[in-house]
């Protein structure tokens, strides 16, 4: 009588093991986090541990699959609690306090945080990217005279100081 209702007979849906298989981004270990600083990507990267039964971590679905479109930028790194607590030989999982818990790699350093300072470290990053990108070309466009440049690479080293500052 429930079968159709629960779908109890379709054999044809193989069982989801982790929430965000979908996205592609579902680690198998904690092997990721715990190697990460030896990353040297210029990336920055989102770990999140959470619980395949927590709601707010199911929430985060929709998150993780834009913030997923951002890959030349962004790594995201999800890690199933549960699936993973008894074979998790770094000691990873068993200091995580609740779900979602999330942690944040930039420049080989980890950094516990909340969603939003991630987002915030993310458009700071944009923004460097961007401002450094176009102070250069700028610069070495042959029409500028030296008092500009001079100006523009000053401008270019307080970004950096305050970025740099950012970071700590």
């Amino acid at each position: 009588m429930f079968e159709n209702l629960f779908n109890l007979n379709n054999t044809d849906s193989k069982p989801m093991k982790n929430l965000f298989d979908k996205l592609g981004i579902e680690e198998i270990n904690t092997d990721s986090y715990k190697n990460y600083k030896k990353h040297h990507d210029n990336k920055l990267h989102l770990f999140m541990f959470y619980a395949q039964w927590c709601g707010h971590c199911k929430r985060k679905h929709t998150f993780l699959k834009e913030l997923n479109n951002h890959k030349k930028h962004i790594k995201i790194h999800t890690y199933n609690c549960e699936m993973l607590k008894d074979t998790d030989k770094n000691g990873v999982i068993q200091n995580i306090q609740g779900y979602p818990t999330f942690k944040m790699g930039y420049n080989q350093k980890i950094y516990d945080v909340e969603l939003v300072e991630f987002m915030i470290a993310a458009v700071a990053i944009a923004t460097k990217v961007t401002i450094e990108s176009a102070i250069r070309q700028m610069i070495e466009h042959r029409n500028l005279n030296d008092d500009l440049k001079s100006e523009l690479k000053n401008k270019e080293d307080e970004i950096k100081n305050k970025l740099k500052n950012l970071k700590k």
